[in-house]
């Protein structure tokens, strides 16, 4: 957890409206540090942040094309913190 002892939360959807509730969503339910990105580019040029948690699209195909879907990304992410997976990665459905 970060030095505030807010749980960094980052949120991975193409889907903006989805993402802008889900981001609603988890602000209601505790206080979470909340960044979001549309593309796993993003997400992985954002991972020095050292977020608590990935929340991640399994599709990240709707908007743009040619961009890392949801299991790139995460080969992505695991590729670049081999030993240290201090965050967990959820695909919502």
């Amino acid at each position: 957890m970060n030095s505030n002892n807010k749980v960094k939360l980052f949120l991975v959807d193409d889907d903006a409206l989805f993402l802008k509730l889900l981001e609603i969503d988890f602000m209601e339910s505790a206080d979470f540090e909340i960044e979001t990105f549309s593309t796993g580019e993003l997400c992985i040029s954002n991972l020095s942040k050292n977020p608590d948690v990935i929340v991640l699209d399994y599709h990240l195909d709707g908007i743009q094309k040619g961009v890392m879907n949801g299991l790139e990304t995460l080969d992505q992410i695991k590729a670049l913190n081999p030993r240290d997976p201090s965050y967990s990665i959820i695909f919502p459905r």
